[in-house]
């Protein structure tokens, strides 16, 4: 190998592993500003009332009973986690939803990105996905339909790979079958995204 060839492909190395490091970095800063913003900007109401009810419903009060509720119990249980777990520390349970609903589309977006096959060494390709996604729906960024829709994104990632001839491991696809499971339970007329999909397969 020639010193020039030899000289870029160390280069080359040197700018991987650069990008390797950089997009956790990007992402992470992407994560606590979009905890942040939604904190500062407070929830709307929607989702006020359903931590107000979860609150409730962990100080001994009986859902659909003691509380008038008319939305299915996917939408109580969705807030659930964040509100029990902001009690156990103290803290407020805005803040702990707003990180729920954070973590939640990371992981989303992170399979999805996964089964599509998206160059996780591109820092910008990321980045400017999570960014609009998680920053770009403000205030309402945590309410029960755009949480649906980052649950759903992965089922549909998969939907297009198998399109194209690729699969999925055991553990992905039902991963996958999950969320859009949620998607659904949160909100049942979204079942028909997988209903006029299934077609295709």
């Amino acid at each position: 190998m020639s010193a020039a060839a030899s000289a870029d492909l160390a280069q080359t190395r040197r700018a991987s592993d650069v990008a390797w490091l950089a997009t956790p970095a990007i992402l992470g800063a992407i994560f606590i500003a979009s905890v942040a913003a939604h904190v500062l900007l407070g929830t709307v109401g929607d989702v006020s009332w359903l931590i107000t009810i979860d609150e409730k419903w962990l100080a001994g009060a009986t859902p659909y009973r003691d509380v008038l509720e008319i939305n299915p119990p996917a939408s109580l249980l969705l807030y659930w986690p964040a509100v029990a777990l902001a009690k156990a520390l103290h803290v407020a349970p805005e803040f702990m939803v707003a990180a729920f609903g954070a973590a939640l589309a990371g992981l989303c977006l992170t399979l999805a990105a996964k089964i599509a096959r998206i160059d996780a060494r591109s820092a910008i390709l990321p980045a400017v996905a999570l960014a609009a996604a998680m920053l770009m729906p403000g205030h309402s960024f945590d309410e029960r339909d755009t949480l649906a829709a980052f649950a759903g994104l992965p089922f549909l990632a998969l939907i297009a790979a198998r399109i194209e001839g690729r699969g999925a491991s055991l553990p992905v696809a039902l991963l996958c079958g999950g969320l859009m499971g949620a998607c659904v339970a949160i909100k049942p007329p979204y079942a028909m995204i997988a209903l006029s999909l299934a077609p295709w397969l």
